[in-house]
């Protein structure tokens, strides 16, 4: 009987929407033009508050970047309205009523 003890690699996650971004950020020497959100899973949630009490812009804006697998920071230059579309988006993955805007994949 074979014993395998390297654990097996992750598998990538899907990508459930695509935002292209109406003004790109640049971070760093890197310009990004585009989010891909994956399948918000429990942990994510981790942020939210228990009872269904009030969530801010900026907890949702860091939970949209985990879904993206980009830091907060990384997210802190998006205009105002590809950040609301964040805020919509990560709000649409953890289960909320609202469907998401823009382009999707």
């Amino acid at each position: 009987m074979e014993h395998t003890t390297a654990a097996a690699a992750a598998p990538e996650p899907e990508i459930v929407h695509t935002l292209t971004l109406r003004k790109p950020i640049k971070f760093g020497s890197e310009t990004i033009s585009e989010l891909r959100f994956r399948e918000a899973i429990g942990k994510d949630m981790d942020e939210l508050p228990a009872g269904g009490g009030d969530i801010t812009m900026g907890a949702f804006r860091r939970i949209g970047a985990r879904l993206c697998g980009r830091s907060p920071a990384e997210l802190d230059g998006l205009h105002p309205k590809d950040a609301l579309e964040v805020v919509r988006i990560t709000d649409q993955l953890l289960g909320g009523d609202g469907p998401p805007t823009g382009e999707t994949s």
